[in-house]
């Protein structure tokens, strides 16, 4: 579980600490004729079990194209892009909040 451990506790803090949740999806994708893993991921305003919910933010992004080794580190970049993109939106005098 050691892995799965980890990645448990990285959703869950990130869920708390943007007081989000998280729709996180992976996709097998060609990418220059080869295989690649697309790693999706949405913040989600409201509650999984609502009807209808708001995305905050999203990112997409693939495992060789971030050039990391494993799993593990593919999500954690993406958590990383998806928080640059939820303080964006919170600093953005445009967006409605």
């Amino acid at each position: 579980m050691g892995e799965v451990a980890d990645l448990l506790d990285l959703f869950q803090g990130f869920e708390t600490q943007n007081r989000v949740w998280l729709d996180c999806r992976l996709k097998l994708t060609m990418e220059h004729n080869r295989p690649d893993i697309v790693v999706m991921m949405w913040a989600m305003e409201g509650r999984p079990e609502d009807t209808e919910v708001t995305p905050l933010a999203s990112v997409s992004v693939t495992c060789l194209g971030t050039g990391l080794r494993n799993l593990r580190d593919v999500v954690i970049h993406a958590l990383y892009a998806l928080d640059f993109k939820l303080a964006l939106r919170e600093l953005s005098p445009s967006e409605p909040k």
